[in-house]
């Protein structure tokens, strides 16, 4: 067969039972975790958690994956303040500004005109934490704090992200 170009594509044939995947040298199964949330003066924050799933491996290739959901039935806070932050995953990003590749599905978060919410793996040695970056249309990104969820409601954040470590 022969493509319009002159290009050949090469059609490797397929076994016909796959009973083991190919791992990069390196690459570790998905270990489980226990995700929390929390932020940078937890003050008072009360979290009652419905599901807490934590799953993370190292891809062999010098970064690591993270799958974490969480959902809440009981979400209350007075006196927290600062930067959220999604905690509890046990390998730490790179020592510089990390790769990213995530995305991330939100219920409870309410922060007007901003539209985008992205995990961010915090950089630093042994660090291991996630924050989530917010931008908007006519709106400057920035870190989502503790103040764009209510106190009182539930909250569920589940991502999955891929990052250098």
């Amino acid at each position: 067969m022969s493509i319009k170009g002159g290009y050949t594509p090469i059609i490797a044939s397929t076994a016909t039972t796959a009973t083991t995947a190919t791992k990069l040298v390196g690459q570790t199964d998905f270990a489980n975790f226990t995700p929390s949330l929390t932020c940078g003066t937890p003050g008072d924050l009360a979290i009652t958690y419905s599901t807490r799933v934590g799953k993370s491996r190292n891809n062999g290739n010098g970064t690591a994956t993270v799958v974490y959901s969480i959902a809440t039935s009981a979400f209350t806070w007075s006196t927290a303040s600062g930067v959220v932050f999604l905690t509890g995953f046990p390998i730490a990003g790179g020592a510089s500004l990390p790769h990213v590749e995530g995305s991330m599905l939100f219920q409870g978060i309410t922060s007007a005109s901003y539209t985008q919410f992205v995990p961010i793996v915090r950089s630093g040695s042994g660090v291991t934490e996630i924050t989530i970056q917010k931008c908007g249309t006519g709106q400057s990104a920035g870190n989502l704090v503790i103040a764009d969820i209510p106190s009182g409601g539930s909250v569920i954040i589940a991502l999955t992200i891929t990052y250098i470590i």
